[in-house]
């Protein structure tokens, strides 16, 4: 699939015009934890076209939250809305919380980024 055939359903959004310069756009992006990398997922998901993307620090699995432990996956419940037997990352639900109240958000942005819910990804 080229650009074109993949970001036709932009259009009626914007106008051709509109499209071509979001395609040819450059954006940089410094920082690319937690919401660094969920605006560089978005942009590219808007067909945005070229990226420099900058991170100082070693790329690590994570969440935007933080709140996925590192940890061996369990099949406990690590909170009261967790099923017992599925086998999960323990998540820090207070470190969730907090995200959503600083960013004004829910689960989606995460959802959107996490690495362990797309375990297919060739620049891993």
């Amino acid at each position: 699939m080229n650009y074109d055939e993949f970001f036709q359903r932009n259009l009626g959004i914007f106008e051709p015009e509109e499209q071509e310069r979001i395609k040819d756009a450059k954006v940089l992006i410094i920082g690319c934890g937690g919401i660094g990398g969920v605006i560089a997922i978005a942009l590219a998901r808007s067909s945005v076209g070229h990226f420099v993307l900058m991170e100082p620090e070693v790329y690590e699995l994570s969440s935007p939250a933080d709140a996925i432990r590192r940890e061996e996956r369990t099949t406990e419940p690590t909170s009261i809305s967790n099923r017992t037997g599925i086998l999960r990352w323990p998540v820090d639900v207070a470190k969730c919380y907090l995200f959503w109240q600083e960013n004004g958000t829910d689960c989606s942005n995460c959802v959107a980024v996490c690495p362990w819910a797309f375990p297919i990804r060739p620049w891993l």
